[in-house]
């Protein structure tokens, strides 16, 4: 058996390191031979398999078992978070960068059970629905509200398509194309609608709201009503209309002054059709940067909305408006930094003869006065040699801040 490992040793030019191996056995193998291959080896002996960088050396059977500290360490990251302030956009990419890593290096090295994955997709999809801290409690709270029948009734599934409460083909098509608002995202001038809606140049926040609009997702007060939720569904703004997502962004007396301040940059009419395809058809004639402030204005609305039921504020349309074009020149200064923070990358000379390159570099805040410079020295091989860091107090400019990491350095 040593011969057979020097043999693979000299092949693969691999060294088995006997201190931090362990061996295992199988229920077959006899005592006696345990103990002499064990003295043998010099190796410790081990009487379950263990796991080799997060992963079981050993599959059986039970392979959602073996694999089990997948879903654990999916669980432990969504805790350890501070999840609960998040958007649902940054949700998202906390599921896409952060979740979806955890099972990638397993899922290269072996095929997981498809109960494992069926858990692991379910989990992704319950925190991303998840509502904020409280609101399961609520909902529980009302839940347990309903009075129970007298008599124990069995469950019973019904379709409601039809009268017999049995589920045909015929009955699915009719209501998905005539009752069921999410019909509109099978339609094509739908689909162009959302794929024009990932194209615009806007937070992923913004694009998962317009999505919430186009299917009636938003929770106003005539939806919150419809669930038994509220009793009162006036608009809390205007308090002329029943709050539906028609009242809210377009007749609310709010909503019409910030559309006609806004006359001016975008001109949105307001034909007496259904608002989502009201939504859709102002998508469809719009060129894409009046598309975006069109739904930063829709997103706008929605907050000033929100604030004035929370936080008891009261802003003007001229505000409201005011706020939107600073979020956009916002939006627009972000990319022009990372646009030029990745063109402007300067890569490390090296230094000539046998000299040393100082490199300085100093930073400052205007609002605090406070700089902060750095220093490093290397040679001509790019080995560090010293470094240094300091802040400083009182600087007055940027110019003034570069000069003081320049005397350091000198």
């Amino acid at each position: 058996m040593k011969e057979i490992l020097k043999e693979y040793e000299s092949c693969s030019s691999q060294c088995v390191n006997f201190n931090k191996s362990t061996i295992f056995y199988s229920s077959n193998t006899s005592e006696a031979a345990k103990e002499l291959v064990t003295g043998m080896l010099g190796v410790r002996n081990s009487s379950s398999p263990e796991k080799y960088l997060g992963l079981p050396n050993v599959v059986g059977k039970r392979k959602k078992e073996a694999f089990q500290n997948i879903l654990d360490k999916i669980y432990l990251r969504i805790d350890s978070w501070s999840t609960r302030f998040l958007s649902q956009g940054g949700k998202e990419i906390f599921i896409k960068s952060v979740l979806q890593a955890l099972p990638t290096y397993a899922m290269s090295c072996f095929l997981l059970p498809k109960t494992l994955c069926e858990m692991i997709e379910s989990k992704f999809a319950r925190f991303w629905w998840q509502n904020r801290a409280g609101k399961r409690e609520a909902e529980a709270e009302l839940i347990f509200q309903i009075p129970l029948a007298k008599k124990s009734y069995g469950d019973l599934l019904v379709w409601k398509g039809e009268l017999s409460g049995e589920f045909s083909v015929r009955s699915s098509h009719k209501l998905l194309h005539n009752s069921d608002p999410t019909a509109y995202a099978l339609q094509d001038i739908y689909k162009g609608f959302y794929n024009k809606v990932w194209k615009i140049d806007i937070p992923l926040k913004i694009k998962l709201f317009i999505w919430k609009i186009s299917l009636n997702y938003l929770a106003t007060r005539m939806n919150m009503s419809l669930r038994n939720l509220i009793s009162n569904n006036l608009c809390p703004r205007c308090g002329a209309g029943e709050e539906m997502t028609n009242h809210l962004f377009r007749d609310c007396l709010v909503s019409v002054m910030i559309w006609s301040d806004l006359s001016d940059v975008i001109s949105v009419l307001f034909p007496s059709t259904n608002f989502v395809e009201w939504l859709t058809k102002a998508l469809a004639n719009l060129p894409l940067n009046v598309c975006r402030l069109f739904y930063v204005t829709l997103w706008a609305i929605w907050g000033d909305r929100n604030s004035s039921i929370h936080d008891k504020t009261n802003r003007s349309s001229k505000e409201i408006v005011s706020f939107i074009h600073g979020y956009i020149k916002e939006l627009d200064a972000t990319r022009k930094v990372n646009h030029s923070t990745f063109s402007e990358v300067i890569k490390w000379n090296i230094p000539s003869g046998q000299t040393v390159k100082i490199n300085f570099d100093g930073a400052f805040d205007e609002r605090s006065k406070l700089s902060a410079s750095g220093v490093v020295v290397r040679d001509r091989y790019g080995f560090v040699l010293l470094t240094s860091s300091e802040l400083h107090k009182g600087v007055v400019s940027a110019f003034f801040a570069e000069a003081i990491a320049c005397r350091r350095a000198t």
